[in-house]
Formats: structure tokens, C-alpha cells, sequence
């Protein structure tokens, strides 16, 4: 299995990799910093309106939908013990400017 630090590696380089089917919400679960790198990847390719439709494809497509249902899944864990969402826990980082 990947490192956290080689997954933020994976997502931080905005393209698309086969392995990102395998990203598994247990991963994110407590690493708010992996989960905004997943989502920060998620945002870079939906919401940049300069992009034509067919620059993402089925397999892009489906990628971006597995990785969205993902950070939700691991939500729902976190709600389900007490814990705030990923986004709130990593915007109360101290650190999160160095990432």
C-alpha cells in the first residue's frame, strides 16, 4: 500500500492515475491534510470552466465520482464518532499553510 505522503504526491499532480479507483475512505478517515489534497484534485478538474467537456472522459468522470463518494464516506464515519467534517478539521490546522 501507498504512503499518505506519496498519495498527497499522486493528488498533487493533477493527473489522472488508475490506482485513484483503489483510494479507500479509511485512508482520509483521520489525515485531513490527504483529504484536501483528494479534494483540492476533485475541484481542479470540476470546477475550471476553461475546461472543454471532452477533456474528461468516462474513466476521468467515474474517477472523480469514486473519489467524491470516498471523502463523503469518510464523513459519514467521522460524523458517526462525534468528530467534525475533514474540510473544518483541516482549516483548524496550525500547519495547513505549509501544505
Amino acid at each position: 500500500m501507498m504512503s499518505r505522503g506519496i498519495l498527497i504526491d499522486l493528488f498533487s499532480t493533477g493527473e489522472f492515475h488508475e490506482c485513484m479507483e483503489m483510494f479507500h475512505h479509511s485512508l482520509v478517515h483521520d489525515n485531513p491534510i490527504l483529504a484536501n489534497s483528494v479534494a483540492q484534485f476533485i475541484f481542479m478538474w470540476t470546477d475550471d470552466t476553461s475546461l472543454d467537456p471532452y477533456d474528461v472522459g468516462v474513466v476521468e468522470r467515474r474517477i472523480l465520482q469514486h473519489l467524491t463518494e470516498q471523502l463523503i464516506k469518510a464523513d459519514e464515519v467521522r460524523f458517526s464518532k462525534k468528530k467534525c467534517p475533514l474540510a473544518q478539521e483541516y482549516e483548524y490546522l496550525e500547519s495547513k499553510e505549509i501544505h
